[in-house]
């Protein structure tokens, strides 16, 4: 039977500095490339767990738009101060393939943002919306709410995100789609560029959120990377940090929900696995 690592709780908070904020590591492969790890989850495991997803929702024949989540519960809940989307770099992005749809509203004229994006490239986004068209446009819930559901992301200049609440309505809260700010007065491409290959956590009233680390087309190395990339950072945004959560899983909308970490009594966690076969295992 295989040893389980289990590690004790002085030498798990000497891996924690801070309020959960977890110093990541980078292990390199034979082939001298270095692996996405963390230390919050075993790379072993992550990979098994979405290859296995990977290959249920194929079978299930699901739609290559549909995207992978981690769901992340709490013990306690605690309110958080970060009421913004807050965004997290991923290794391959979501809002970057020909099917992704991203809107980038922003202050009057639009024209001066869209003649830049001509210029210098679109950066990912597929709509400018000016703050006058959305007044104009989009009046009645329905109209908002089709507008909601017709893109995948919403970016905003942060001068006008004050006025969004009011003028997006209920239903982008209730669907995390609330657009995430842009600075107008830094380097525009950078700005866009960096949104659009980002994930965002959207921390709310509840015990139990989902945030988007892959798509169902992904290959499983692609999207451990992307749990990898972004977990230790989802951790340290939790409200109370590490020692508050109390377990992560990968779903998507279709499929059961696979553990990929559960707290132990006591303070103590389990990492297990073997580093061997990933490269073999992958299609």
């Amino acid at each position: 039977m295989k040893k389980l690592k289990v590690k004790s709780v002085e030498a798990e908070r000497t891996e924690m500095s801070g309020d959960g904020d977890v110093r990541k590591k980078k292990k390199k492969s034979k082939t001298g490339v270095k692996k996405v790890t963390s230390e919050v989850l075993d790379r072993p495991q992550t990979f098994n767990a979405a290859r296995a997803l990977l290959k249920h929702v194929k079978r299930k024949e699901t739609s290559v738009d549909e995207y992978v989540s981690l769901v992340v519960a709490v013990r306690s809940v605690r309110k958080s101060k970060k009421t913004k989307p807050q965004r997290i770099p991923l290794t391959s992005p979501l809002y970057k393939s020909e099917s992704a749809e991203v809107c980038f509203i922003v202050k009057d004229p639009q024209r001066t943002v869209k003649d830049y994006l001509i210029e210098n490239g679109s950066c990912g986004v597929t709509k400018v919306l000016g703050v006058s068209k959305l007044k104009a446009r989009y009046k009645t819930f329905e109209s908002k709410r089709q507008l909601c559901d017709s893109y995948d992301l919403f970016l905003a200049d942060d001068r006008v995100l004050p006025l969004l609440p009011k003028l997006l309505g209920k239903h982008f809260f209730r669907s995390k789609k609330i657009p995430s700010s842009v600075d107008m007065r830094r380097d525009l491409k950078t700005q866009l560029e960096t949104a659009v290959s980002s994930t965002y956590i959207h921390l709310g009233t509840g015990n139990v959120f989902a945030v988007k680390v892959g798509l169902v087309n992904f290959k499983a190395k692609q999207l451990t990377d992307n749990i990898l990339s972004a977990v230790d950072r989802i951790v340290e945004l939790c409200p109370g940090g590490f020692a508050n959560v109390q377990s992560i899983h990968l779903k998507s909308a279709m499929s059961v929900a696979l553990p990929l970490y559960n707290s132990l009594p006591k303070g103590f966690r389990q990492k297990g696995g073997s580093e061997e076969g990933e490269a073999d295992q992958e299609e």
